[in-house]
Order: structure tokens, then C-alpha cells, then sequence
């Protein structure tokens, strides 16, 4: 009788653990999916995709206390339930949001696994939001059919800093706090250094630096050396998926409307700049992207798939073409 005991007893052990596990698990995804919540009804910023990311710290916290592949099961259980209360389930931003969630939890798992001795959450953080936005981006480029969407990620890679470095700080706050009541539980004995030593790693560092030189080396290639380049900007293209419906000069104050299916927007262009005045469509980003005059930027129209891009050259000699 001793020994069958003593043999069930790591079963049920096991079975304990994880059923606590379990509920941890639950109370981290209301967690999520409150965040989630709480972020969609904040101002949007006039950058596609620039979120601080709040919800990611539940997966950041979650993949040190349990590992990818419940971190996984959160962010897509979180985007899942977060766009059911929204009501943006199987839309685009359901689709950035998914994408550039499993991207990031599969940055910052690998970096954890191979490195994880160089970084601290912090550096993870910093990792997964640069990847968050690459992820959104590469979405974006899908739905829209044009690449000149990633001309957005020297910006959004800038503002994945401090964006980065907030939830990472916070998460490493959050694991100092944990790690010592859930390592036991878990049969880890001692907390693991990562989330008890100094806020700072040397892997930090060389995370944040990547991110810091790599939008400048972005920006210098996709703004500055085209608008040198060109004598000046004289016209807008304005795509709808992957079709021009309209070239527009930018010699003269105009006004243009664009029908996107259930996305309406009026153009407006002035001597040597364009921007879109109104929109319906409900995040206002390419309406907060303001005027743009320079050959090579453009202003995205995500959810109508829009795209009005500068471009130098010979001015058209036409008010408009439209397919």
C-alpha cells in the first residue's frame, strides 16, 4: 500500500501543478484580452500599427514562466477573444494584430533559448516589438498589395523603443515579483537569474542599438536619397489593391474623391504635396498621416487597401486617369 501510494504520488503531483498552471493560464489571458481591449479604445497614433504593445506583456511574462508554447496559445487565444469584444474578428486589424503577436513570441523564444543568459525582458521586449511591427507590416503589404508600406518601418522600428523598453521594464518587475512564489510550484527550486538580477544586460544593449541603426540606415535609403534624387514632386499615384486609379499633379489645389468599396476618401493635393482630407474608415491613420511632399513617402489606407505615393518626374499633363 506504501509503495503504490508512493508511486501515484508524482502523478498527482504533476496533475496539481498543472491544474494550477492551468488557472494561471485563464487568469493571464483575461488579463490579455483586457489589455487588448483597453489599447483599441486609446487615440490612433498617425503611424500604422504604432500600438505601446500592453498586451504584450502578458506573453513576455508568460514565455519566462512557462515558455513558447504557452506563450503562443495566449497571444492567439487573446487576439481571438480581444476581436470578438471589438467586433474586428477576421478584419485586418485581427489579421495585424495575429501576425505580428506570433512573430513576436517566436522572436523572443528564440532569442530566450540561444541568448537568453545576454538579455534581460527588457532586450526581449525590445526584440518582439521590432518583430510585432515587421509582422504587421508584411500583413499590411499582403492586404494592400504594395510594398511601399514597408516605407513605415524605420518609424515604427524608432517607436518600438520606447514602446519596448516600457513593457520590458514592466515585465521584468512583474517576474521579480512572481518568480519566487510560481518557481517551486513548478518544481524549479531557486528563481531563474533572468528575472532577479539587474534591469540591464549586455545583450540589451546590442538589441537596442540594432533597433536604433537600423531606422536610420532605412530612412537615409528609402526618404532622403530618393527625394535627392528627384528635381521634385510632382505627382500622387493613388492605388487601390494592386490597380492606379488616379495620378494626380502636385501643381495646384485640388480636391479628388476615391471609392475603395465601403471606404470613401477625397484626396486633396496642393502645389508640391498631398494628403487625405477625410476617410471613413475608422482608424483616421492615413487622415492623421497629414501632408506628405516628398518622392517616395506615401499615406496608407489599410482597411480600403489605398496607397497615395509621391512621385517626381515630368508632371502629367491631365488633372486625373482614371480605370
Amino acid at each position: 500500500m506504501t509503495g503504490a501510494a508512493a508511486a501515484g504520488a508524482p502523478p498527482r503531483a504533476r496533475a496539481h501543478r498543472s491544474a494550477q498552471d492551468v488557472a494561471r493560464l485563464g487568469v493571464f489571458l483575461a488579463l490579455g484580452v483586457a489589455l487588448h481591449v483597453l489599447e483599441a479604445q486609446l487615440p490612433a497614433l498617425p503611424l500604422p500599427g504604432a500600438k505601446v504593445g500592453l498586451a504584450n506583456l502578458v506573453s513576455l511574462v508568460a514565455l519566462h514562466l512557462w515558455g513558447a508554447r504557452e506563450a503562443f496559445l495566449l497571444v492567439v487565444l487573446r487576439q481571438v477573444l480581444g476581436s470578438l469584444v471589438i467586433g474586428t474578428f477576421l478584419a485586418a486589424p485581427f489579421w495585424f494584430g495575429l501576425v505580428g503577436g506570433v512573430v513576436s513570441v517566436a522572436v523572443m523564444a528564440a532569442i530566450l533559448r540561444w541568448a537568453g543568459g545576454w538579455c534581460s525582458p527588457v532586450g526581449l521586449s525590445l526584440a518582439g516589438a521590432a518583430a510585432h511591427n515587421l509582422g504587421q507590416l508584411l500583413v499590411a503589404w499582403g492586404v494592400t498589395g504594395q510594398r511601399a508600406v514597408l516605407a513605415y518601418l524605420p518609424f515604427l522600428l524608432l517607436f518600438s523603443l520606447p514602446a519596448g523598453a516600457l513593457v520590458g521594464w514592466g515585465a521584468h518587475r512583474i517576474l521579480a515579483a512572481l518568480m519566487p512564489l510560481v518557481a517551486p510550484l513548478q518544481g524549479r527550486g531557486e528563481p531563474e537569474p533572468l528575472a532577479t538580477t539587474k534591469v540591464l544586460r549586455p545583450g540589451d544593449w546590442a538589441v537596442g542599438l540594432g533597433v536604433t541603426v537600423l531606422p536610420g540606415v532605412l530612412l537615409w535609403n528609402t526618404w532622403v536619397l530618393p527625394g535627392a534624387a528627384d528635381s521634385g514632386a510632382v505627382s500622387a499615384v493613388v492605388t487601390v489593391g494592386d490597380q492606379v486609379v488616379a495620378q494626380l499633379p502636385l501643381d495646384r489645389e485640388a480636391v479628388h474623391p476615391v471609392d475603395a468599396g465601403r471606404i470613401h476618401l477625397v484626396v486633396e493635393t496642393a502645389p508640391g504635396r498631398v494628403r487625405v482630407r477625410t476617410a471613413t474608415c475608422p482608424d483616421q491613420v492615413c487622415v492623421l498621416t497629414g501632408w506628405i511632399s516628398r518622392a517616395g513617402q506615401s499615406i496608407v489606407c489599410l482597411p480600403g487597401r489605398v496607397v497615395v505615393q509621391v512621385e517626381g518626374g515630368q508632371a502629367a499633363p491631365y488633372d486625373a486617369i482614371t480605370r
